[in-house]
C-alpha cells in the first residue's frame, strides 16, 4: 500500500469492505451458512444476556473463538472473554463470576470453557488495556488480549466494549501516535509472540491428550488460527508505509473486522487476486468440520496413525494449500510494503 492522502486509506477499506458479501459469501455456500449461524448465535446470546446479565463487577463481555470470526457450526461452543472492572474495594469475587458464567453456559445448553484454557479466569481492564511485556504476565492474559483484538465481538455492553478495543488499540499505537511513519512494531510483535506460543502449546499436547481432540485441534491451527494470525501481520504490512494522520484509524477499521474478511481487504487493497484461493480452501475447511461424520473420523486419531485417515490427510493438504498460498502473497509485498516490516519480522 502506498502513501495516500489522508481522506483516501479510510474511504477505500470501507469501499473494499462493502463487496466481501457479494465477493465472498455469495460465492461459497459453507462461509455464507457459517456467516448466518453465527450472527444468529450471537443475537440468541445478546438476548439471553438481556435477562440474564452477569454480576455488577463484569464490565463488558465479549465473544472469541468461531462465534466472533463469523465460522460458527451449530456443535460450536461459547469462548466467553470476561472483562471485570477494577476492584475499587476489597477483591472481585472471581468465584461467583465464574458460577454465573457456568449457570448461563448451561441454560444455553452449551459447554463450559476448558477448565485449564485461557478463558476460564476472567481478565481485569487493566491487564487488557496496559502495554504487554511485564515479565510476570500469565499467558492467560497475553492471549485473552490478542484475542480481543484478532477476533472477537460484543456480546454484553457494547458500548464498553467498543471503547476498550479503541483502547488496546491506542496502546499498542503510542511510536505510531506521535511519528505516523513509524510501523506497528509493538503489535507485531505481540501477536507473533502468541501464535508462537499457540504453536508451541500445540506441539506439546500432539500426542498425549486424555480427550482425543489433538487432531481437531490440529486442524484448526493450521486453517483458523493461521489465518486469524496472519490476517494482522497482513494488517501492519499493509498499512506499513501509510504515514498518514488517519492510520491508526485505519488500523482500527481493519480490527473490527473478522479474519477472513480483513484478509480479503488486504489482499484487495494490495490488488493480488490470489484471494479466491483462500476462500475455495477455508469453505472446504468448514464444510468438513460442520459434519459430525468427520469429526467422529478425527476423534482419537493417533499422533503417529493420522495420515492413516482420510479425513486428516484432506484437511491437512488443504491447509498446505492456504500456507502456501499466504506465503505467496506475502513474498508478493516486498514491493509493497516497507522493507523495516521485513526487517521486524525477523529481527
Amino acid at each position: 500500500m502506498s502513501t495516500t492522502p489522508a481522506s483516501v486509506i479510510l474511504s477505500r477499506i470501507t469501499e473494499i469492505e462493502e463487496r466481501y458479501d457479494a465477493d465472498v459469501l455469495a460465492r461459497h455456500g459453507a462461509l455464507r451458512d457459517a456467516y448466518d449461524h453465527s450472527i444468529e448465535k450471537l443475537e440468541a446470546v445478546r438476548e439471553a444476556l438481556r435477562s440474564d446479565p452477569p454480576p455488577r463487577e463484569v464490565l463488558t463481555l465479549a465473544v472469541a473463538g468461531s462465534l466472533a470470526r463469523r465460522e460458527a457450526a451449530s456443535i460450536s461452543d461459547l469462548d466467553l472473554i470476561i472483562v471485570t472492572s477494577p476492584p475499587r474495594s476489597g477483591e472481585i469475587d472471581v468465584e461467583a463470576i465464574k458460577a454465573w458464567r457456568n449457570d448461563f453456559c448451561d441454560r444455553l445448553k452449551i459447554d463450559r470453557p476448558n477448565a485449564t484454557g485461557v478463558f476460564q479466569e476472567p481478565i481485569c481492564r487493566n491487564h487488557i488495556t496496559q502495554l504487554a511485556g511485564r515479565a510476570d504476565e500469565p499467558y492467560g492474559d497475553i492471549a485473552k488480549r490478542v484475542l480481543f483484538l484478532l477476533e472477537s465481538d460484543w456480546i454484553y455492553n457494547q458500548d464498553d466494549y467498543k471503547a476498550l478495543l479503541g483502547q488496546v488499540a491506542d496502546a499498542y499505537s503510542e511510536d505510531v501516535t506521535r511519528d505516523p511513519r513509524k510501523n506497528f512494531v509493538f503489535l507485531l510483535n505481540d501477536v507473533v509472540r502468541y501464535f508462537r506460543s499457540l504453536c508451541v502449546n500445540y506441539e506439546f499436547n500432539k500426542a498425549d491428550t486424555d480427550d482425543g481432540k489433538w487432531p481437531i485441534r490440529n486442524v484448526k491451527l493450521r486453517h483458523s488460527r493461521v489465518l486469524m494470525y496472519f490476517s494482522m501481520v497482513a494488517t501492519i504490512g499493509g498499512l506499513s508505509r501509510e504515514h498518514s494522520a488517519q492510520k491508526i484509524d485505519a488500523l482500527k477499521a481493519l480490527i473490527d473486522m473478522e479474519p477472513l474478511r480483513r484478509m480479503y481487504v488486504a489482499y484487495q487493497l494490495a490488488t493480488d487476486m490470489g484471494y479466491f484461493r483462500i476462500a475455495g480452501a477455508y469453505n472446504s475447511f468448514l464444510h468438513l468440520l460442520s459434519q459430525q461424520t468427520v469429526r467422529e473420523e478425527l476423534q482419537g486419531v493417533g499422533y503417529e496413525d493420522r495420515y492413516k485417515s482420510p479425513v486428516f490427510s484432506q484437511l491437512k493438504a488443504n491447509s498446505d494449500a492456504i500456507s502456501a498460498e499466504l506465503l505467496r502473497f506475502y513474498e508478493a509485498r516486498r514491493r509493497d510494503w516497507d522493507d523495516r516490516f521485513f526487517e521486524y519480522m525477523i529481527i
